[in-house]
């Protein structure tokens, strides 16, 4: 809210100077600082929306020449911002523009800057496509690369680096069926093959693997044997890791790893790329395995910020926090989950696969919660299957309606920010099957398990839109348990009376229940 109030304040103070003074113009390099400043403010808000308008005018009617590492700032200020909105498309649109008129060519550093701007962006909306294209027309060409200097090591190689893997992790939400996306991957993959592994380090492999999020292995028809650009790029990734292994028994590169292949691993178009991609996990199982074995867990509640100089464990051991080694079986089990009929995944590769998951499934928090009589209830410590989480003042709000329409049904059982099988769940309906005729006794496992989420403006960012649909299949593949989710995809306020109808039209949508002001009784 003070961020927001802030934006608001900063506009009134423009438009009082602007009445006084005539029309207020800034130079390239204000937009660049004040869109700099944007980064990771959603768009969804309108005092953000309100803020990028005014300096998207500015853009536009800017007479002097912006510099390339201005317009990289400009760029990387629509950081977590997505192109559902109008503004934000007019922003890339004139930046766009702007890089087409540059004199000077972009650095890999700027182009790094640039496409990290674009993480949250599809390649569907054609002026990310032709930022993308203007980005790569005014890349400076690998000609000009001293790869001499380059090869030899050093701060240019690990700046050169640290940037191509920053441009690919920028492209999580790009889809290699598109061909400035493929144009992409080639000028990179062309950049990273001059660099030296000992250059690469855990944290760039895992971000250029996660950005890898839509990419495939499929060709256009016609294009002959020739490799796709996102074989050519993994090709050379994965030959720079497995020259230097060590530096990659990181569990947050490898659970980033394994969740960027989800989609490349179902499209293995050739008996080529089908090897490499085996290939490729093979060494990542191995890595994972590695690093588990190597690790003890550290015992603290989820660790956020955990502190290793109080744990007292075996020098020869890495300490692994549990909510890391919680990311990473929940990548493992997404990623076996989803690839399980993949051409590329060889039987002893899923043997590897499930050994790992049911090992790292020990520290995982998974819920056990399948008793629905209070009585029992209140015997169970929730800690055990609860991750500490900051929770939203509309989550709360939301859980706190449905516990007074469902407070008087015995035959629901309710919990909130529940670990359900190792996922976190804002709340969780455990129905059973019991009518007025029956001698069911409440204790029994519940007929029918649903899960409700609570989704505000960070689900509507692409990425976390994923990451949702991947876990909702997940859960009702394995568990058969829908998931349903309320949307809230602004932040604006909602009285109690408003809550309470979005909250109960949902709970009759769900077909559980009928739900009166008297009573409510379960039906199937």
């Amino acid at each position: 809210m003070a961020v927001r109030e802030l934006l608001v304040a900063v506009l009134d103070n423009i438009t009082r100077f602007e009445s006084e003074h005539g029309t207020l113009a800034l130079t390239g390099l204000q937009i660049g600082s004040a869109m700099y400043g944007m980064q990771g403010m959603d768009a969804a808000d309108v005092e953000v929306r309100d803020v990028l308008m005014y300096l998207h005018q500015q853009l536009v009617h800017c007479k002097e020449d912006i510099s390339a590492q201005t317009l990289g700032n400009i760029i990387f200020g629509l950081q977590d911002k997505t192109c559902d909105h109008k503004v934000v498309r007019d922003i890339v649109q004139a930046a766009s523009a702007r890089v087409h008129q540059l004199s000077e060519p972009i650095t890999i550093v700027s182009f790094g800057s640039a496409l990290s701007g674009l993480r949250c962006m599809s390649s569907d909306v054609i002026e990310v496509r032709e930022m993308l294209t203007a980005l790569c027309t005014k890349l400076t060409p690998i000609e000009a690369i001293d790869t001499d200097e380059i090869r030899s090591g050093g701060d240019t190689a690990d700046t050169l680096t640290r940037s191509i893997c920053n441009a690919l992790y920028g492209l999580q939400c790009m889809d290699s069926e598109h061909s400035e996306v493929r144009r992409v991957l080639a000028m990179l993959s062309a950049r990273l093959d001059l660099c030296p592994p000992s250059s690469l380090t855990a944290q760039h492999f895992g971000n250029a693997m996660y950005g890898m999020q839509l990419m495939t292995c499929r060709r256009d028809e016609g294009e002959g044997q020739s490799e796709a650009e996102f074989e050519g790029l993994l090709r050379v990734l994965c030959d720079k890791a497995r020259t230097h292994p060590d530096v990659f028994m990181d569990v947050r590169a490898i659970g980033n790893s394994f969740y960027g292949l989800i989609s490349a691993m179902k499209y293995p178009s050739e008996a080529r790329a089908q090897k490499l991609l085996t290939s490729v996990v093979g060494f990542l199982l191995q890595a994972a395995d590695g690093v588990v074995r190597r690790s003890v867990v550290s015992s603290t509640t989820a660790q956020k910020n955990f502190d290793c100089s109080n744990t007292s464990t075996d020098d020869s051991k890495d300490i692994i926090k549990v909510g890391d080694r919680q990311d990473l079986w929940r990548s493992l089990v997404l990623f076996s989950h989803f690839t399980d009929s993949s051409a590329a995944l060889t039987p002893d590769l899923r043997s590897q696969l499930a050994r790992l998951c049911a090992e790292l499934s020990l520290h995982a928090p998974h819920s056990t919660l399948h008793i629905t009589s209070k009585e029992e209830k209140d015997g169970i410590d929730l800690a055990a299957v609860k991750e500490a989480k900051s929770i939203t003042s509309i989550e709360k709000q939301v859980q706190e309606q449905v516990d007074l329409l469902l407070q008087h049904n015995p035959t629901v059982q309710i919990t909130h920010n529940e670990m359900l099988y190792g996922f976190e769940s804002d709340i969780v309906l455990r129905v059973s099957n019991m009518d007025s005729g029956s001698s069911q006794e409440l204790g029994q496992v519940p007929a029918i398990i649903r899960n409700v989420e609570i989704d505000g403006i960070t689900h509507l960012q692409p990425r976390r839109r994923k990451f949702s649909n991947l876990r909702d299949i997940y859960l009702e593949d394995k568990y058969n348990i829908k998931v349903s989710r309320i949307r809230f995809p602004d932040r604006q306020h909602l009285s109690d009376e408003a809550l309470k109808e979005v909250v109960l039209k949902h709970l009759e949508a769900l077909k559980l229940f009928v739900i009166t002001q008297q009573t409510q009784h379960t039906f199937f």
